[in-house]
């Protein structure tokens, strides 16, 4: 039996919330209708100003219904870390969907800013040569 090594057919999705500096706790959302993917890479971006209570965190919201309504509980992705000036990015790979995300800046404390963004996504939408 023969095993062919498929190849995967990638798509670009343009930046969905390019990096801004917030204020204090904040929180950005975006949502990505990639319904036709195979599978999407989504990155986070931030830099946090001061270290505060909590970290900076995202959240996913998966819709059964191509953007109608959205699941009411966050399935929680991941957390940054509270590290004071230092770029960090972090990506999820979810299923091809409607998902929209939150994102949100570290607790209150002192003044300070974060920057946060969501940057381009690479989506996979065919896996070619399979059998």
């Amino acid at each position: 039996m023969a095993t062919t090594v498929g190849t995967r057919a990638i798509a670009y999705v343009a930046t969905l919330h390019a990096p801004l500096a917030y204020v204090e706790s904040s929180s950005i959302t975006a949502t990505l209708d990639c319904r036709s993917c195979e599978q999407i890479v989504v990155p986070f971006y931030q830099v946090q100003q001061a270290e505060v209570s909590s970290p900076p965190e995202v959240s996913v919201f998966r819709s059964a219904d191509g953007g109608n309504t959205f699941d009411t509980i966050a399935q929680p992705a991941f957390a940054f870390s509270r590290n004071v000036n230092n770029a960090d990015q972090k990506s999820i790979v979810l299923d091809g969907g409607f998902y929209a995300f939150r994102f949100m800046s570290g607790g209150a404390g002192a003044t300070y800013t974060a920057t946060m963004g969501i940057l381009t996504c690479e989506a996979v939408t065919a896996y070619q040569g399979v059998s």
